[in-house]
């Protein structure tokens, strides 16, 4: 609990950032103009655009994060992004929203319930949303209906974190462990509590509160701690590289988790939202207020 009351009051002293880095975390530039300077709690991309989930709404990209603009619709504290083909979901304190033109405008999901979508993940022609206290609804048919899939869900999960290895959807619940969906139902994997999430091919890497990062190449049945650190936040990967947002700052792996080095950003700038595409990759940090970062 100290931890976690820590953690909040340093959120409340800080100001978020965006930085791009074209060589796969080695160095940095600031990219963030046109954003508000508040919290990115999410990053993504659809077919080049990228894009920015802030408290107040979403804004895009068309270069890479060099300069951005106000998406249209896209009101309210967005939480997470997914993207199945040319559509592009984000996931708010209240319902699903979505995008059919390269993520210009943003319209509520109707069928989608008035839920906080914390997490999200796509597996085919299906997309995973990750609720507070519904667990995981799923579409098959674009987001024109929601089935809740409840079979084996525990008591109380929040669905923290969500990804996709192996041709199978896990679920991190924080205290309550991992989950994965077999056969129709729920079913707990392995001894591990992940607040993050990240898959690269067969490979899942998982992020603790209070601290460490560990993988798992056999669908999370055994664990291999790669790195005790401070408490991790959030995990985006692509194109085999990982990247960590942890408390002191934000770490990168080029061989599916199984090492990690620390990212040339700025000292005590805790990652909390993050995309990749390779040797490219945007991270929303935070910055203590009055700290001078980058260009």
């Amino acid at each position: 609990m100290k931890i976690l009351t820590f953690s909040l009051l340093w959120l409340g002293l800080a100001a978020g950032a965006v930085f791009r880095s074209e060589d796969g975390g080695r160095s940095w530039v600031r990219a963030d103009a046109g954003l508000p300077a508040e919290r990115v709690n999410a990053l993504g991309e659809v077919g080049g655009r990228w894009l920015a989930g802030t408290e107040t709404g979403i804004y895009a990209s068309s270069d890479r994060g060099r300069k951005w603009e106000l998406a249209g619709g896209g009101a309210g504290r967005i939480l997470s992004f997914a993207t199945a083909g040319a559509n592009v979901y984000a996931g708010t304190e209240n319902g699903l929203l979505w995008s059919t033109d390269g993520g210009r405008q943003f319209t509520p999901v109707l069928a989608f319930p008035a839920k906080r979508v914390r997490s999200l993940a796509v597996l085919g022609e299906t997309v995973y949303a990750g609720t507070d206290r519904d667990g995981v609804l799923a579409s098959d048919d674009a987001g024109r209906s929601w089935q809740r899939l409840s079979p084996g869900w525990p008591l109380q999960g929040q669905a923290f974190a969500l990804a996709v290895s192996g041709g199978r959807v896990f679920a991190g619940l924080y205290a309550k462990g991992l989950w994965v969906w077999e056969a129709g139902r729920w079913q707990k994997r392995g001894e591990t509590t992940p607040l993050a999430l990240a898959a690269v091919g067969e490979t899942l890497v998982a992020g603790h509160n209070p601290g460490g990062l560990r993988r798992s190449a056999d669908g999370g049945r055994n664990w291999q701690e790669t790195m005790p650190a401070a408490p991790v936040w959030e995990m985006g990967a692509g194109g085999g590289r990982v990247v960590a947002g942890v408390g002191e700052g934000v770490f990168v792996s080029d061989d599916e988790g199984r090492s990690w080095r620390r990212a040339a950003l700025p000292e005590q700038t805790p990652g909390i939202s993050m995309v990749v595409r390779g040797e490219t990759m945007l991270v929303g940090v935070l910055l203590r207020r009055g700290a001078v970062a980058g260009e």
